[in-house]
């Protein structure tokens, strides 16, 4: 063989070898450089037909004949029980309905849409693709690149304001940067719970539109990080923020504290001895419920139940265990109105609603029981159950004859073709969110109670 053949071979295979290792390791470093920010990028999309007459949106969605007479059967119920509808806008398979200063937002798995404080308008509408989410309400909008779920872990946030724009991202996934898990989004903030890769430093933050407001330190038992967060749960009220954690017996950090709203300040803080009657010999899941102006909601479950809640009541002003109430099967959603403690428990098939005395925990009326899912909200000022095939509204003996809880909206049929989804009000504006024949969604605004 030619020795200078020889050489050249080898030196084109040494060549060819230096290209692909280069190649390689710059498509690895960018991957492992890329910021966690594009994740959470939201594309504007072309918004969905809105009018204030009913019947042009209908037509525009080719919604008519029977589905069409359906509807106009329960949006007459609607509007007995809310006001004259002042707008209906498509947004598309959105199944929650977002609260926002003087406008509203409908928010599905990949999309979220704004409306007019009339609802027959679309402002903006945009779609996101996982891991990215949309959560909060008020004035400001967030969006996480959510990568867990369980735990809350985000690699991303970034603000949104009501117009979809998007502010400053914060890159969590970054070298240096302490990981961030998601706790609760209300009334224009973000609340947050961090901690450094090796578990140090273990701190609650609150942010805003502008960027962090504050960050305090939260005492709690050593463990890997993903742990840590999966056992904490947060909640935002008005004046308070509360975080509560899951407890093992014997441990002596808190397994509540609140913190001031405005300044991160501790309040008040909960030792595990004052849960000594739900906190028995196995641990115990404490997760914030409610954050009200007179009391904190907290449900506890037992380790080896987690399907079953007991809630706890405390004292907003100094942490003080008021009331524990009797064991409710299922997820909880819980409402605070005025002096009235809302409680609807999830059953096997249906749904069971309390209404305690938020003072000392008394039952105020016999639970009552719906063979339906549902939701709770407060809408207009008082507790709706929000079910696939009606609305249900608690009417106060003081106020009607037949008192209780009464379906004021029903879904004509019963083939699903039209659902309720959600119900929310803001300032007297109650919105409705429908689905109708499995794929539309209709925000249904009424202006006037």
């Amino acid at each position: 063989m030619d020795p200078m053949a020889a050489d050249k071979r080898v030196l084109i295979i040494g060549l060819v070898t230096m290209v692909v290792l280069l190649g390689v390791g710059v498509t690895g470093a960018a991957l492992f450089t890329r910021s966690a920010c594009g994740d959470i990028e939201l594309q504007s999309v072309a918004p969905g037909v809105s009018d204030q007459d009913r019947a042009v949106v209908l037509d525009e969605l080719g919604i008519t004949g029977e589905l069409a007479q359906r509807l106009d059967g329960t949006f007459q119920d609607l509007e007995a029980a809310f006001g004259p509808i002042s707008g209906v806008a498509d947004v598309g398979d959105a199944t929650d309905l977002m609260a926002l200063d003087g406008v509203a937002g409908a928010i599905g798995a990949d999309r979220v849409t704004v409306v007019d404080g009339a609802g027959s308008s679309v402002l903006a509408g945009a779609a996101f693709d996982e891991p990215a989410q949309v959560v909060g309400s008020g004035g400001q909008l967030f969006s996480l690149a959510l990568i867990n779920p369980l735990t809350g872990q985000v690699d991303a946030f970034a603000p949104v304001d009501p117009t979809l724009d998007a502010g400053t991202c914060v890159d969590t996934a970054v070298v240096g940067e302490p990981f961030a898990f998601h706790l609760d989004a209300a009334d224009a903030a973000l609340l947050l719970f961090r901690v450094e890769e090796d578990s140090a430093f273990p701190e609650v933050e609150l942010r805003g539109g502008e960027g962090r407001r504050w960050i305090t330190s939260l005492d709690v038992p050593v463990a890997p990080p993903g742990i840590l967060a999966e056992r904490i749960s947060g909640g935002l009220g008005e004046d308070l923020v509360v975080a509560a954690r899951r407890v093992i017996p014997g441990e002596t950090e808190p397994v509540a504290v609140a913190l001031g709203r405005d300044d991160g300040q501790p309040r008040w803080e909960v030792d595990p001895s004052a849960l000594d009657a739900v906190i028995q010999e196995t641990p115990v899941w404490t997760t914030v419920l409610a954050v009200a102006e007179d009391v904190v909601i907290l449900g506890v479950s037992d380790d080896e139940a987690r399907d079953v809640i007991t809630p706890v009541a405390l004292g907003s002003a100094d942490g003080s265990v008021r009331w524990i109430g009797d064991p409710i099967a299922g997820s909880v959603d819980v409402q605070v109105i005025g002096d009235t403690v809302w409680l609807l428990g999830r059953l096997a098939g249906g749904i069971e609603v309390a209404r305690l005395d938020a003072s000392d925990g008394s039952p105020r009326s016999e639970p009552w029981r719906a063979d339906d899912e549902g939701i709770l909200r407060v809408v207009d000022g008082m507790p709706l159950v929000v079910s696939d095939a009606r609305l249900s509204a608690w009417e106060d003996p003081s106020d009607a004859d037949d008192h209780g809880w009464q379906a004021i909206a029903t879904a004509a049929g019963d083939d699903a073709a039209v659902v309720f989804r959600d119900a929310r009000s803001t300032d007297g504006t109650v919105r409705v969110l429908l689905g109708v024949d499995g794929d539309a969604g209709l925000l249904v605004t009424f202006q006037g109670s």
